[in-house]
């Protein structure tokens, strides 16, 4: 069986020493920290979910 991860999001812009969640420099999903970085939260959600929709073939 073969799977295609979608949905991965870079690593650039976000402050950590390691994660399980990161292969080539990307992030298994969308990483959010609301602790230091609330006022980015809303556009990333945003950026993401339109990404997701465009990697499922959902836009027009």
């Amino acid at each position: 069986m073969t799977f295609q991860v979608i949905g991965s999001w870079p690593t650039e812009g976000y402050t950590f020493n390691a994660s399980r969640g990161v292969e080539n420099r990307r992030f298994f999903g969308l990483a959010l920290d609301t602790d230091d970085a609330w006022s980015l939260t809303r556009s990333r959600i945003t950026t993401w979910s339109t990404q997701l929709l465009n990697e499922l073939d959902c836009l027009p």
